[in-house]
């Protein structure tokens, strides 16, 4: 599980914060496009690992991670991307658990016996090998950029009467308003009656941008936030 969670990080780093909208496009247009949002992938998935780079084993599961994220996203874009009519929102969701189950491949090489890495820095070390933090980095990124994709493809999906794509600003306020509300939710302390004030900033700042479905989007972006947030108190 050591080796699976700094790879299922080093997935969501790439696929969210660091695959901008432009590499996004480029991806959707050109095979160049996904054979570089690949490389990053895999290049995320070794820094990850960096402390056993000396395993030949990192090597070759990074390499096979990049190549097949490359795949997998080649097959979401003729099934969905092109289609009329697709089903966005499930097909995001398969792609995302197509990646996390490449990268379980994992546990059928020797990297599943990895419990700890050695680093020379004391504090690098220690947050490094807590699964918990690494736990809580995956959970902070899925909430604030994934659900970004996760919001979205709800709306393109299920709303399409009244869907438009996010802009720069409505995605700025639900990255902010998901992550302040996970943390009320996750970090111990009787913070819940804070949550309820974010939420209201959250949809009269998206009414204010015009965005017609707001409600939508506290439905599908807030409670899933809080569902992850109160497993992430009671169970790590």
């Amino acid at each position: 599980m050591f080796v699976f969670l700094r790879l299922a990080l080093a997935h969501f780093l790439a696929d969210f914060p660091f695959q901008t909208s432009e590499i996004y496009n480029l991806k959707k247009r050109k095979l160049r496009g996904r054979i570089f949002h690949g490389t990053i992938v895999a290049i995320m998935s070794f820094v990850l690992l960096l402390p056993f780079y000396k395993n030949i084993w990192v090597w070759g599961i990074c390499l096979f991670i990049g190549i097949t994220h490359s795949l997998i996203d080649w097959a979401k874009l003729v099934c969905t991307d092109k289609k009329q009519n697709a089903n966005h929102f499930l097909g995001f969701i398969i792609d995302q658990s197509a990646h996390l189950t490449i990268n379980s491949i994992i546990f059928l090489t020797p990297l599943k016996n990895i419990v700890s890495a050695n680093m020379r820095n004391l504090t690098l070390n220690t947050i490094y090998n807590n699964n918990i933090y690494i736990i809580y980095a995956i959970s902070y990124i899925a909430v604030t950029f994934g659900f970004i994709y996760f919001i979205d493809t709800f709306r393109m999906t299920y709303l399409k009467n009244i869907y438009k794509p996010l802009d720069t600003k409505e995605k700025a306020i639900g990255v902010a308003a998901r992550g302040i509300i996970l943390t009320l939710v996750a970090v111990p302390g009787d913070f819940y009656p804070a949550i309820v004030p974010v939420i209201l900033a959250e949809i009269y700042l998206l009414k204010s941008t015009g965005l017609k479905s707001s409600f939508a989007n506290f439905i599908i972006g807030t409670i899933p936030v809080i569902i992850i947030g109160l497993l992430l108190r009671f169970f790590t």
